[in-house]
């Protein structure tokens, strides 16, 4: 249709505005309106009303209408044609009106009677307007294509741009930045936050020279900027030293990129390439090539290459100097090489050199050369033939070491050997399992032993049979510390004893590597005889001075000097030590009725038990006559003294049979304490004697401390301690249970057990009173496993009915965990009372864990490892070692109460207790304060985090039906 729209009224008439139209729908509905509003051609179009406005031919169909109008288009249009049709038995009228871009049609039947011409007549009076509304109509359709063009645009655009960013922010190896024409960043990628540690809202808005560029660089770049913002001089690609966000120096590679963005704006955009690993790189180069040169300087290897076809040869820098020249006046070839070889060597290299050639396998030959100043130097060369191209070999590569100083070595140890074979002393070189590899002439003159026959058998071989264990310690020293003197007990081949002063040492390769043993043995054993005769006949003048002749015991001479020195170390260490002094009640009457060689057997008998019954450190001396004398030292408490006292009485009480006589003895013991009772050993024998002739006046068979008011207390430990027996026995115990609660609820959360002795006669005992004594005969262990048996069996109990008592905590005494059968029977009684290990807790005090702490360790894991939870009671008033502490399988750590009674107005307990709180928490273990009276007390440990208290505040030790009460009816 040559770019010609046919617009026609009639086919669309029912088209409603405010639609989203096509070009011909909006000219149609454009004249629609416009021939409503035209009256003159209103009025003809309406003339006829019973026809309707214009016929819509709707059963044609578009597409048919439309090549109706077009079938029928007139070749050529003046101002308006008309055209009679007939299609399908009907007959049409059609109107063709010329625009300027268009042809208007009007199409009726015959049955509508109108003045077709008039109406044609309008149409082209009107023309210039209709003309107008199309062509706005058109110029409206071109800007909706052409925003709908931008949009689309835009939308590409945008997500050009969001592809572009996400590329730059996935680019780990390139930091990208943008900056404004003021040096502002306004662009910021993640492998900028990378490198220099800003993140991007830091960095944004920020100027460059803030961040990044060090100040001594900052002017030079702002100039730099400045030329290419205003001047368009580039800023050419460079490596720069930048800063990152703490200081550190960053190397990059930058290349910058100015942008136009319109408007007369700029951008710059850096893009940089880390450069830090390829100068960590570099750096390394540089070094591994200094270390490669100082190594050959060390070695004195240098490496050389050989170019058969042209004979030249290249030689390093160590080459030069092994050889005496200078690389800047010397050209090395093969031919001015032979000359530096010695006549004597130069066939051997000629030959090497051949080989090297027809095998291409390496070769090395140790030679000499000769410098230019007349020295001679031993090398060791290598050389290998590489193929060319031809498969021919082209090149001969190799290395050179000069062992100068390494020949001058073999020939000195040469010397030495020889030196080795006349010397004095045995040498004897040993492999290093101990088996005999050298042995030289004075090593077959002292032990008898020729090499022939000894070589290749182990050094034991030379040590008696009860001495072989020293064996093992001599190598282990000798391993530990890498030399060994000391005097050694060999047997020769004659079986004779052989001592020797021995040293000890290794023989090393050059890489310092242990090759070989070998020992140097000087024969001492004239002088040792010597000196055993010597120190027999001293020993024996000392001990018959010092020593009673009868007992053996130490005697009255060594028993003071002694006994000075005992009191010097307690009072050094501010300690406690005790002076018993023991008498043989009625010895007399055994001297006189049965003689004095009798009374001796039986005074023999008493020092033997007295010698078993003290323990190591302690002292015990024969003072004179019947009396003995016993020094206690590093006691910790009079209860020390008393068990102690108790023991060597029931022993020394035993019955002594002599020759078909029984003897019943007792004893009568005065105990003085020092420094208590004196300073002085003079004092200190005064005032024991004095308590011993006050035991014998008491009716002897007994014993007296010098304060009256010890022994009376001594003698009530007496009758505990023989009570307590009974009272396990006649189940005289009872646990009392003190609540462990949350300070914030009050809820219960567990429960200590502690003991409580019903005495028939004495009320109720505390455990302050009876433990250290239990502790002290041995029944402490006995109690404890009385009260896991009841204090598991309660627990589970409790459980089982429903109830919720927590985690129950007992108290572990040191000996109990030391126990060989503590874990089986522990097992038992969980098993037999079907109790979970996570509702029990075992308390043990840190003075108790730091006495053997390796042991604590080993065993407190195994019962970690059973599920029971570990407590360290008391905590603060022992000297745990820190590196300890944090070993210990523990869970809890129980703050004592000696740091709480005193808050808030102790201001050093308040400091303990926070600290003691902090090192629970880095070491992730949970705390409990005990002995919590009062509510600042507990205001002052909630507000410093420990939540978990026990105490009178909210509970003393109850009985279990007490406890029971608590669990059912809970107070808030």
């Amino acid at each position: 249709m040559n770019n010609l729209e046919l617009l026609s009224l009639t086919y669309e008439c029912e088209s409603s505005l405010g639609k989203s139209l096509d070009l011909q729908e909006m000219a149609r509905e454009f004249l629609k309106v416009f021939l409503k509003r035209t009256s003159a051609l209103y009025d003809v179009l309406f003339k006829y009303p019973q026809s309707g406005m214009i016929d819509i031919v709707e059963h044609k169909g578009k597409e048919r209408f439309y090549d109706l109008v077009v079938k029928n288009l007139p070749i050529r249009l003046g101002e308006y044609e008309i055209v009679h049709v007939k299609e399908d038995e009907l007959f049409y009228y059609i109107l063709y009106i010329p625009l300027d871009n268009h042809i208007l049609t009007l199409v009726y039947n015959e049955n509508i009677h109108i003045d077709i011409h008039t109406i044609a007549n309008v149409f082209y009076s009107l023309r210039p307007k209709i003309d107008l509304g199309i062509n706005a109509c058109l110029e409206h359709q071109r800007i909706i294509e052409l925003n709908k063009y931008l949009l689309e645009q835009k939308k590409v655009f945008k997500t050009q741009a969001l592809r572009f960013q996400a590329i730059l922010d996935q680019t780990p190896s390139i930091a990208v930045q943008g900056y404004n024409k003021h040096g502002k960043l306004i662009y910021w990628n993640k492998a900028s936050e990378e490198l220099y540690g800003y993140t991007r809202e830091e960095a944004l808005g920020i100027s460059c020279g803030d961040i990044l560029i060090p100040k001594m660089m900052q002017e030079q770049m702002k100039v730099s900027f400045d030329k290419w913002v205003n001047s368009g001089i580039k800023m050419v690609p460079e490596e720069l030293v930048l800063q990152d966000k703490y200081g550190q120096d960053v190397y990059v590679y930058s290349q910058r990129v100015l942008i136009d963005i319109g408007d007369g704006e700029q951008e710059i955009y850096c893009l940089q390439m880390d450069l830090r690993h390829i100068k960590m790189t570099e750096a390394k180069l540089k070094k591994s090539e200094a270390k490669l040169l100082a190594a050959q300087q060390i070695a004195k290897l240098g490496n050389w290459e050989w170019n058969l076809q042209t004979n030249e040869m290249l030689w390093s820098d160590e080459i030069f100097r092994i050889f005496g020249e200078k690389p800047q006046g010397f050209i090395p070839n093969y031919d001015l090489f032979l000359t530096y070889i010695t006549p004597s060597d130069r066939i051997r290299i000629l030959r090497a050199t051949i080989d090297a050639k027809k095998t291409g396998k390496t070769q090395r030959i140790e030679h000499k050369i000769t410098r230019k100043d007349g020295s001679i130097r031993y090398l060791l060369s290598s050389g290998k033939g590489i193929f060319g191209s031809d498969r021919n070999f082209a090149t001969i590569i190799g290395t050179a070491q000069d062992i100068t100083e390494q020949k001058q070595v073999e020939n000195m140890l040469e010397q030495k050997a020889q030196i080795i074979e006349q010397i004095h002393d045995s040498v004897i070189i040993m492999d290093l399992k101990g088996y005999i590899i050298e042995w030289n002439n004075t090593s077959v003159f002292n032990l008898g032993y020729s090499a022939e026959e000894i070589i290749g058998k182990h050094i034991s071989n030379l040590y008696p049979k009860d001495r072989k264990h020293s064996l093992l310690k001599i190598f282990g020293k000798l391993n530990k510390y890498g030399v060994l003197r000391t005097e050694i007990e060999l047997k020769n081949k004659s079986g004779g004893q052989f001592y020797g002063n021995l040293l000890l040492s290794y023989l090393k390769d050059d890489k310092g590597e242990k090759k070989s043993i070998i020992a140097y043995v000087e024969n001492i054993t004239q002088r040792k005889k010597a000196e055993s005769e010597l120190r027999r006949q001293k020993n024996m003048m000392e001990y018959r001075a010092y020593h009673d002749e009868l007992t053996g015991l130490p005697n009255r001479s060594y028993f003071l000097e002694e006994l000075e020195r005992t009191i010097n170390r307690v009072r050094r260490s501010e300690g406690l030590g005790a002076l018993l002094f023991i008498d043989l009640d009625h010895f007399k009457e055994i001297n006189d009725s049965l003689g004095h060689k009798h009374g001796d057997s039986v005074l023999k008998i008493i020092a033997s038990r007295l010698e078993e019954i003290v323990r190591k450190g302690d002292f015990v001396a024969r003072f004179g006559g019947d009396e003995f004398t016993t020094i206690l030292e590093d006691i910790k408490n009079m209860d020390n003294v008393i068990t102690k006292v108790q023991q060597m009485m029931e022993i020394l009480n035993a019955p002594i049979t002599i020759n078909e006589h029984i003897h019943y003895l007792t004893f009568s013991i005065g105990i003085s304490l020092f420094p208590n009772d004196g300073e002085t050993a003079e004092v200190l024998l005064k005032n024991s004697d004095a308590s011993m002739y006050k035991a014998k006046e008491e009716g002897r068979n007994t014993y007296v401390f010098y304060e009256q008011d010890l022994t009376r207390k001594a003698f009530e430990r007496v009758l505990l301690a023989t009570n307590l027996r009974q009272a396990l026995n006649e189940h005289s115990f009872e646990i009392y249970y003190q609540p462990q609660v949350n300070a914030i609820t009050g809820k219960i959360i567990g429960m200590e057990g502690l003991i409580r002795w019903k005495h028939e006669t004495k009320g109720m005992i505390y455990p302050s009173k009876f433990i250290l004594i239990a502790e002290d005969n041995g029944m402490i262990i006995e109690i404890d496993r009385w009260m896991m048996q009841e204090g598991i069996q309660q627990v589970s109990q409790w459980y089982k009915q429903g109830l919720n008592p927590g985690v129950l905590s007992l108290n572990l005494s040191i000996k109990q965990l030391q126990a060989k059968d503590f874990i089986s029977i522990l097992k038992q009684i969980l098993l037999e009372n079907e109790c979970d290990p996570g509702w029990i807790e075992l308390e043990i005090t840190e003075s108790q864990i730091m006495n053997n702490p390796e042991y604590s360790i080993e065993i407190l894991q195994q019962l970690s490892d059973l599920g029971i939870k570990l407590a360290i009671d008391d905590f603060g008033t022992g000297y745990s070692s820190l590196s300890y502490l944090k070993r210990l399988p523990i869970d809890k750590l129980k703050i004592d109460q000696s740091f709480i009674r005193d808050i808030p107005t102790d201001k050093d307990d308040m400091a303990i207790v926070e600290t003691i709180i902090t090192l629970s928490k880095s070491l992730k273990l949970e705390v409990i304060a005990e002995g919590v009276e009062t509510e600042a007390q507990k205001d002052f440990l909630i507000e410093h985090d420990c939540l978990n208290i026990q105490g009178f505040y909210y509970s003393k030790p109850v009985s279990k039906e007490e406890i029971q009460e608590m669990l059912e009816f809970p107070r808030v």
